[in-house]
């Protein structure tokens, strides 16, 4: 790398003094467009690159904390490449952190999908601020599907048809009222502004979510057929507050329908954008107060 930098500073302009690879040296290179990377070579413990992507060691070699502590995640890997699988997962949990529920359901959702991918492939999105005050304040009112939490991800084995889940936040019609709730636990800016610099906007949002009736849930179809768009099978990913449970309609349809109704207004799915405009009065008038 230092020779790359030795070069660069002495042949070409733009890159200002490059005389010893430092952190951001190669992102500063990568992101110029008359630079191309065409290829990576490894050493020593390093010299195994097969179970990587270009992508994941561009990422490594830049300083990008692989999804540690971000909100954002994109990614996908084989279970069959073991390395790389295990990394994968690593990623995505910690893109999950501060959310219990949906880091309960999606670390046993990729140990299912571990066995049913086999040698294909399960691709992930994550979006996951754990701050719901702040995603309805950006996204108010007709950019909330931009800032509200959510998460995508399928299961494209070899051989069979492919697995979908998606992840939101559903309300159940019943909780306090949603401009009470955030009065009660923020009080105004300042303790909302403190524990966003604190990075410590998840515990109070679990709080939020349970007063206003609404929960982090994942709906999961499995094996969907490409030609009719027909699904075998029908689940339901819910958090306990220790565990996380799956309930399916093709196994057990007693207990399906009774998750439904668990996290449904009387059958009818509302997620959390659904229910802001249903709530709009009141989220007009917290928008106002902590803009301000």
């Amino acid at each position: 790398m230092c020779k790359i930098c030795n070069y660069v500073s002495e042949h070409r302009n733009g890159f200002g003094e490059l005389g010893s690879a430092v952190p951001g040296t190669l992102h500063q290179i990568g992101s110029n467009p008359a630079w191309r990377i065409t290829r990576y070579h490894g050493e020593g413990a390093f010299s195994k690159l097969d179970a990587y992507e270009e992508r994941d060691l561009y990422r490594f070699l830049t300083g990008d904390d692989r999804g540690q502590s971000q909100v954002r995640f994109t990614s996908s890997a084989s279970p069959a490449i073991r390395t790389r699988w295990a990394s994968f997962v690593q990623e995505a949990e910690n893109s999950l952190s501060g959310n219990a529920a949906w880091h309960a359901i999606i670390t046993a959702w990729l140990a299912e999908a571990s066995e049913r991918a086999g040698e294909g492939d399960v691709a992930l999105h994550i979006y996951n601020p754990c701050d719901f005050l702040n995603s309805m304040i950006a996204g108010w009112p007709n950019k909330l599907h931009e800032y509200l939490p959510m998460l995508e991800g399928w299961i494209l084995p070899k051989t069979g048809d492919p697995t979908h889940i998606r992840g939101d936040i559903f309300w159940n019609g019943s909780g306090v009222r949603l401009d009470k709730a955030v009065n009660t636990i923020y009080g105004g800016q300042l303790k909302w502004m403190t524990s966003r610099y604190g990075g410590v906007t998840w515990i109070d949002d679990e709080v939020l979510l349970g007063m206003t009736g609404l929960r982090y849930v994942v709906l999961e179809s499995v094996g969907i057929n490409p030609s009719t768009k027909s699904v075998h099978e029908h689940r339901i990913w819910l958090f306990d507050g220790d565990s996380q449970r799956v309930y399916s309609s093709r196994t057990d349809p007693h207990q399906f329908r009774q998750a439904v109704n668990e996290i449904t207004a009387d059958g009818h799915p509302i997620v959390a954008a659904e229910f802001l405009a249903l709530h709009s009065a009141s989220a007009d008038q917290i928008v106002r107060e902590y803009t301000q």
